[in-house]
C-alpha cells in the first residue's frame, strides 16, 4: 500500500522505521546507536557490542556487520526492494509494507554476524542457530498442516529445504568455533 498523497513531513522517518523493524526482528538486545544527521541506521548489541549498519542508498539497503574494535573485517550484504508504487527508497521505508522485507533483512543480518570473528564467550552464531531451528520447526508444522488439509505442499517443502540448508551453514560456523 502506498500513500503518495501524504505530506512528506507527516510520514514516519525512514531511518527510524528501518531501525525499528530490524530491532523488532533481531530482538531487544539490539539498540539504536544512530546519531542525528547520520544517513545510515546503526544498531549495537548490548551484550556482544557487535554493530549492524543499514545504509539505504540508491534504491537498496546495504548491510554491514562490525565489531567495536575494528572495521577491518566487515561482512557486507545488500537488499534491493521492489519500489513499484513508491517515489523512492525513503518513501518505501516510510510508507511501505515491510513485513516480508524485515524477515529477509534479519536473515541477511544474522548471516553477516555469523561471519564476524568470534570473541571469547561470543554466542551470536549459537543464538542464530537456535533461532533458525525454531523457525524450521514452525515451518515444519505449517508443512504438516498443508499435508493434512490436502493443500499444495511444494512451496512449504521448498521453504523447509531453504531453511535446512541455511541451518547447515550456520552449524558449520558453530562447530568450527567450538573446535569440532
Amino acid at each position: 500500500m502506498t500513500t503518495t498523497d501524504t505530506d512528506p513531513a507527516m510520514r514516519p522517518d525512514p531511518l527510524e522505521r528501518l531501525g525499528a523493524i530490524l530491532i523488532q526482528r533481531l530482538g531487544g538486545a539490539w539498540v539504536p546507536d544512530t546519531r542525528p544527521g547520520d544517513r545510515a541506521v546503526t544498531l549495537v548489541h548490548t551484550v556482544t557490542d557487535r554493530r549492524i549498519v543499514a545504509d539505504p542508498y540508491q534504491g537498496r539497503i546495504s548491510l554491514q556487520a562490525r565489531t567495536e574494535t575494528t572495521d577491518a573485517f566487515t561482512p557486507t550484504g545488500s537488499y534491493t526492494p521492489d519500489l513499484t508504487g513508491h517515489e523512492d527508497l525513503a518513501h518505501w521505508l516510510s510508507t511501505g509494507d515491510l513485513t516480508d522485507a524485515s524477515a529477509v533483512l534479519a536473515a541477511v543480518v544474522h548471516q553477516l554476524l555469523a561471519q564476524l570473528p568470534a570473541a571469547p564467550g561470543d554466542t551470536a552464531a549459537e543464538e542464530f542457530l537456535a533461532t533458525q531451528a525454531s523457525e524450521l520447526a514452525e515451518k515444519a508444522t505449517t508443512f504438516a498442516a498443508h499435508l493434512i488439509r490436502r493443500q499444495p505442499a511444494r512451496a512449504a517443502a521448498r521453504e523447509l529445504y531453504r531453511l535446512a540448508a541455511q541451518m547447515v551453514e550456520t552449524a558449520v560456523v558453530v562447530d568450527d568455533r567450538r573446535g569440532y
